[in-house]
């Protein structure tokens, strides 16, 4: 009787004539005679546990081994040696793929399957191992199911196959599903073109499709190959579109080439435009490089060159950024920020290039170069991740100008408040630290030199502490902080100002050579919402000076000493006027106010108090001036009487203030001194109750924010 296990020998020695490699059948074999779906008559063979072996030269072991086969062969072309199989099923298939450290693979023993003149296959519960002995590497896709579809009256089939990966090859395991149409050619060999071959590849956080045309898979050369491929990529908060002209594969280097490269992208708000000559993708080491990447958006370009690994082990991208006419205007809209443009002044245009690394440890950006205008500033950048985020930066710059603010700590185009600007829109607890030097800071009109500084910041509370410079020939140290971990932020300032010449302060801010001198300065400052419209409403604080060795010039006295002395009087073009002044002012609800100032000199004295609005920005001061001479000596020790005396009053605008004699207080001394018949005397100084309170709970405040800064 007929045994269909005798034949296994049979099946082996023809498989082996046929391609050169071992077949075992481990398990029963059975053979069957019956009609098929088109009507003719079929053999039916089924086998179990069988295993195809890799040829001679490659590793001992099977490249296949199945569960279970099952065979549908037409009879009547067999009768004539011909061989036509209307269907195949594989169960549980084992596939096992090698390349060599000398570059030698089993790869093109995938042509058999498509020599086998099969019309339909289907193949369930499949594994796939592939072994690379160049990076040493094993990848292991399960859950294999395919199935191949005549079409066209066979002249080409549809293949369509799913499987899983492991999070070993891209960080997280991947559901994909190829679907392909293929030309079948029983004189292709193992070449393979292709009409379409698309990839829908879905895993946490991760979507992504593929689809490539007109392409060629060369399984002897390991070459594959498309004309035309459209990629899109989808992971939260990411989004990108892609094509290119040309795509190539070559096993042998593990490496795909693209060629024509254009896309875009979505980065939350961000939807930049992007374009490439070429790219190059190394799948060995997961590592890729454009070396011209040209990214276009919200009407600005800049130019990348990059070059990482993102596909094993930890992800890093590095390379070099350059841009220049970028509109920054447009970049603070798309930000959120506002600026405070001048009405009428020119787009502000910015320039950066700058070397920058990324992966999972942070951030990081060397040889800054950004320009705005006419600022300039280098120096490097870094946002380290890990275990918290933390920034640390060294920046620097010859020359800086500030526009002044109506806001304070609002941002004004300056790349240093730019960046300055990152660590506090940061969520969460961030820890910043850096430095700053700057060869010139001007603010307003105002000018500061060597300026540097320290920056540190914790969450919500950050530091420019201490803030030093030279100031007109003195020396300025200035500690600021700003906490906004309360709802209402407060910006907190103390400085003192030694040894400056104020003369060039007033020379600056009025174009007017008045007065020389020395001057010490002490402040301190508390801006409630300072972010926020009319700051100094919100403002507290004390303002001490001391005025040394004070010169006025007599060019601009000379009006004044007219009126005092008589028409015909000129007076020398430095008098020595006051060798000691001082003044306190007290800042409050937008305000400031002086009751004290004096001024002491030989030959005359000045008596002042007054206020100054800061936001309707306006000034009403009264200023007492008198002449002294000695009464019938020269000698010091001789008691000083004024000979005239002039009350003054400085009001309107703080920019152009108006100067006039105050009547009213000129006809109160008249009287007063024709009442009394004693010459006018000096008022004592007021003394304002606030200052002292103001200056202790200030300087309390500013101790304990820096206190909370140090680790």
């Amino acid at each position: 009787f007929f045994q269909p296990n005798d034949y296994r020998d049979v099946f082996s020695n023809y498989v082996y004539r046929q391609t050169g490699r071992e077949l075992t059948i481990n398990g029963e074999v059975r053979f069957g005679l019956g009609w098929g779906a088109d009507g003719r008559l079929q053999i039916q063979i089924a086998a179990e546990r069988l295993k195809l072996f890799n040829r001679a030269y490659l590793p001992d072991g099977p490249i296949v081994t199945a569960g279970w086969l099952e065979l549908e062969i037409r009879l009547w072309p067999l009768l004539n040696g011909h061989w036509s199989i209307a269907n195949a099923v594989v169960e549980r298939p084992q596939i096992n793929l090698v390349r060599l450290a000398n570059g030698r693979s089993n790869w093109e023993d995938l042509a058999l399957l498509g020599l086998l003149p099969v019309d339909h296959v289907q193949g369930y519960g499949g594994r796939l191992t592939w072994t690379d002995r160049l990076p040493e590497q094993t990848v292991t896709l399960t859950g294999i199911d395919w199935q191949v579809k005549p079409v066209s009256e066979g002249k080409t089939a549809d293949i369509e196959v799913t499987f899983r990966t492991p999070s070993s090859v891209v960080g997280r395991p991947l559901s994909v599903r190829l679907a392909a149409r293929i030309p079948r050619a029983r004189d292709a060999g193992a070449i393979f073109p292709f009409q379409r071959l698309a990839a829908d590849i879905a895993g946490s956080g991760l979507v992504a499709t593929v689809q490539l045309l007109d392409g060629t898979i060369d399984l002897t050369g390991g070459l594959f190959g498309a004309a035309t491929s459209e990629f899109t990529l989808a992971v939260p908060g990411a989004e990108a579109r892609f094509q290119s002209q040309d795509l190539e594969y070559r096993l042998d280097q593990g490496v795909v080439r693209m060629a024509g490269l254009s896309g875009e992208g979505y980065v939350g708000r961000l939807a930049p435009l992007f374009s490439a000559a070429t790219a190059q993708f190394d799948l060995v080491h997961g590592a890729f490089e454009i070396p011209v990447l040209d990214v276009r958006w919200l009407g600005n370009q800049a130019v990348l060159d990059l070059k990482g690994r993102t596909l094993y082990g930890e992800p890093r991208i590095q390379g070099r950024i350059r841009a220049s006419e970028l509109k920054l205007e447009k970049i603070l809209q798309w930000s959120g920020l506002e600026w405070e443009k001048p009405v009428g002044s020119p787009p502000a245009i910015l320039s950066v290039s700058a070397q920058f690394m990324a992966d999972s440890e942070g951030v990081s950006i060397d040889k800054l170069d950004l320009s705005i205008d006419e600022h300039h500033v280098n120096g490097r950048v870094r946002l380290d991740l890990r275990p918290e985020p933390a920034w640390s930066f060294d920046l620097r710059s010859e020359h800086l100008y500030l526009r002044p603010s109506a806001r304070i700590l609002a941002p004004d185009g300056s790349p240093v408040a730019l960046l300055l600007s990152l660590p506090l829109g940061f969520p969460g607890k961030v820890d910043a630290r850096g430095s700053l030097d700057i060869g010139e800071l001007r603010v307003g009109d105002l000018t500061a030199r060597r300026v540097e500084a320290k920056v540190h910041s914790v969450g919500r509370l950050l530091a420019v502490s201490p803030l030093t410079a030279q100031f007109y020939d003195g020396e300025a140290r200035v500690e600021l902080v700003l906490d906004r971990q309360k709802e209402a932020p407060v910006l907190l300032v103390q400085a003192i100002l030694t040894g400056f010449d104020p003369g060039g302060v007033v020379r600056d801010l009025t174009q007017m050579d008045v007065m020389s001198g020395q001057a010490n300065v002490s402040m301190d400052l508390a801006v409630t919402q300072p972010g926020g419209p009319d700051p100094v409403n919100r403002a507290i604080g004390v303002a001490q000076a001391e005025l040394n060795n004070a010169g006025l010039h007599g060019a601009a006295l000379n009006g004044l000493i007219r009126v005092l002395r008589g028409a015909g009087a000129v007076m020398p073009d430095l008098i020595m006027v006051a060798p000691e002044s001082s003044a306190t002012v007290v800042i409050d609800k937008g305000v400031a106010r002086n009751t004290d100032l004096r001024i002491s000199g030989p030959g005359l004295w000045a008596d002042g108090q007054g206020k100054v609005s800061l936001k309707d920005q306006t000034i009403d001061y009264l200023l007492t001036i008198g002449l002294e001479s000695a009464k019938g000596s020269s000698k010091e020790q001789e008691p000083r009487v004024v000979d005239r005396f002039l009350p003054l009053r400085l009001s309107g605008p703080l920019a152009s203030p108006r100067l006039t004699i105050d009547v009213a207080e000129l006809i109160r001394r008249k009287i007063e001194t024709e009442v009394t018949g004693l010459q006018p005397q000096r008022t004592e100084p007021a003394t304002d109750s606030r200052s002292v309170r103001f200056q202790r709970r200030l300087r309390q405040q500013m101790q304990r924010a820096l206190l909370e800064l140090e680790p």
